[in-house]
């Protein structure tokens, strides 16, 4: 009989030790669901390892205006254990992918940060993250410094363009941007520092990428990469910058286009998905592929123009050059040197990524390769020019104000053949995007002349702006 009383401890000694088993197991459950802080600064074990044992990494979203959280490390070279459910990124870190239209679809305490601008995406196309996001600048209100919403500057710089702007970060305004005056935070720098005063690059202040700091954040490339002449500043990767991984890029992907050369980018045809990419990279044009598959790309010349420079040392093998192709009387000033390969004559360029090069006259000696744009002098029995631009007559030069003489401009231009098309009324220079910013001309666009050249109209000028004296303002 003393047996059944022990019998029955026993047991509720058993029902006992599962109860607290599962509340350990609860309490396990909500630590590990739980999103902790950390600090990007500081060394990652600092995050210690995952519900599964293994390591975790902290993830610098303060580079978004948002919290450093720890979250699952991954190897970037074996890509992401579960890619339809995890994005693996270039820094190691192991991010949940997300809905930026869906406000569920991230665990409490994150938001869906948008990582494709792009709308025939069919994936999920956003990262769970500890960071607040917008899609107006009143989205934004409160978040000081940060009162402007990427989403609202990227419509403004692409207005015809059917892009996605929900679920992208606040940015600070700087360096006079509506006024403000504001200076950007620390690890910040503004981008009108490397872009100057551009009506096209908005204000604001972006992360830096110096050695020893996280790494750029996705949709953010570094600069700094491409040479020693640009600083380590993270720019946003829109259609025709630079990237490595494809993380970097808010539309498309990155693609190597030519040795040394990726961009962001999608590909064509149709060369009317290519226009609606024209923005603060320059006009874009459908070019490269091949017949064994590769596919064509949206390039714009801004890439395969040449890097900045200092020295012929930045170049490799090419020379770092003053030459303005535009306005040879103008030389680039220290800063805004080129790398440009030399060449001996017409013909001796070799084309880039589909984009054909031109061989400019720099003295009696020698010449150097330029992308063979609007309004720059061409060969035609040996050079072809971009897009659907023809080696034809017309005017690549006019004389500066001081040279003037009859004081009609079109006489006193030096007449050659140039990069252009046909134009009349029915068919203006701004029916194709490459030819948009010129004028006609004796039924040939024209390239805007610069400041100070000679003018008979405000078309004629690129301020539009043509002054009593016959010259440009």
């Amino acid at each position: 009989m003393r047996s059944a009383p022990r019998r029955w401890l026993g047991c509720l000694m058993a029902v006992l030790g599962a109860a607290n088993t599962l509340a350990c197991k609860a309490q396990e459950d909500a630590f590990y669901v739980k999103v902790w802080p950390c600090d990007s600064s500081l060394p990652a074990s600092q995050c210690g390892t995952s519900k599964s044992g293994g390591p975790m990494t902290c993830f610098a979203a303060s580079n978004l205006g948002g919290q450093d959280f720890c979250t699952d490390a991954c190897d970037p070279a074996n890509g992401s254990p579960d890619p339809k459910h995890f994005e693996c990124l270039s820094s190691g870190a192991l991010l949940k992918i997300c809905d930026p239209s869906d406000s569920a679809s991230c665990p409490p305490g994150l938001q869906c940060y948008r990582t494709s601008l792009d709308p025939r995406e069919t994936a999920n196309p956003g990262l769970c993250i500890v960071m607040p996001t917008c899609k107006s600048d009143r989205d934004c209100t409160g978040k000081s410094p940060r009162s402007s919403c990427g989403g609202a500057l990227l419509k403004a710089k692409y207005p015809s363009s059917p892009i996605l702007t929900d679920g992208l970060l606040c940015l600070q305004p700087c360096g006079g941007d509506a006024g403000s005056d504001v200076a950007c935070v620390d690890d910040e720098s503004c981008l009108t520092n490397i872009y100057g005063s551009d009506p096209l690059i908005p204000n604001v202040c972006v992360p830096t990428c110096k050695s020893g700091q996280p790494p750029c954040p996705p949709n953010f490339y570094c600069l700094g990469t491409i040479g020693p002449a640009y600083p380590p500043l993270c720019v946003p990767g829109i259609p025709g910058h630079r990237c490595v991984h494809d993380e970097d890029c808010l539309v498309g992907y990155c693609a190597n286009v030519s040795p040394n050369i990726s961009v962001c980018t999608v590909d064509c045809p149709p060369e009317e998905l290519c226009n609606l990419l024209d923005g603060p990279e320059g006009v874009f044009l459908c070019a490269g592929g091949d017949d064994a598959g590769a596919p064509a790309h949206c390039l714009t010349k801004g890439p395969f123009s040449g890097n900045f420079c200092y020295t012929d040392a930045d170049c490799l093998g090419a020379k770092c050059s003053s030459f303005n192709p535009y306005d040879p009387s103008q030389p680039r000033r220290v800063g805004s040197l080129e790398c440009h390969n030399v060449c001996s004559g017409p013909g001796t360029c070799a084309s880039k990524a589909g984009l054909p090069f031109l061989c400019m006259a720099v003295n009696e000696v020698y010449g150097e390769c330029y992308p063979a744009d609007f309004g720059l002098p061409c060969s035609p029995q040996y050079e072809q020019c971009m897009g659907h631009l023809k080696c034809i007559s017309g005017q690549s030069t006019t004389p500066d104000a001081g040279d003037a003489g009859t004081g009609d401009a079109s006489n006193l231009a030096d007449s050659t053949t140039i990069c252009t098309t046909t134009c009349d009324d029915a068919t203006p220079c701004s029916s194709y995007n490459l030819t948009s910013s010129g004028y006609c001309q004796n039924g040939i666009c024209q390239r805007p002349r610069e400041t100070g050249k000679l003018c008979d109209s405000p078309q004629q000028c690129n301020s539009k702006n043509c002054g009593v004296t016959g010259t440009c303002l």
